[in-house]
């Protein structure tokens, strides 16, 4: 009697010991899946976060629009004025906008009201138009003006002197 009982004994060990591995398993499957979970969310989360930055990005591009209405250069004292006008929807900042004049990056100028030329200006409002002063020396002939904004809209025009 003594053999039976420790043969079932035994078995039942046996069945102990399947049910702790299988636990086990089952607590490691649940963690590697805790971590995806985690792991895929964080994923969506910044990639959520990237896509609303190009949005914002995009929207301010086609909602950022200026143009140029005059370009005058006056020979005796090489300045350029030139004018623009903001006729987007967005408030732009005349100190973040790029200069290039005959494909050249400029930065010796400075932003002014147009109807205040000793007055710089720090935001350009929509339908507001402003005075860019570029202080160079041209010569003779055709020149191109184009201005950048910080949104990557631009305007562009030549002028002949």
């Amino acid at each position: 009697m003594n053999e039976k009982r420790v043969s079932i004994f035994k078995e039942n060990r046996k069945g102990f010991g399947s049910i702790v591995s299988m636990l086990i398993m089952f607590i490691a499957i649940v963690g590697i899946s805790v971590g995806l979970v985690f792991m895929f969310q964080n994923y969506v989360s910044s990639t959520q976060h990237a896509m609303s930055t190009q949005n914002s990005i995009t929207s301010n591009k086609l909602e950022s629009a200026i143009s140029i209405s005059n370009i005058y250069y006056n020979s005796s004292s090489n300045l350029t004025y030139i004018y623009i006008k903001n006729i987007g929807e967005l408030k732009l900042y005349p100190q973040k906008f790029n200069l290039f004049v005959d494909n050249f990056y400029e930065t010796n100028f400075t932003a002014v009201y147009a109807s205040n030329l000793s007055k710089k200006i720090t935001l350009f409002n929509p339908q507001e138009t402003m005075a860019i002063i570029y202080n160079k020396s041209l010569e003779s002939g055709t020149h191109t003006v184009k201005v950048v904004t910080e949104y990557a809209s631009y305007t562009e025009d030549s002028f002949n002197i």
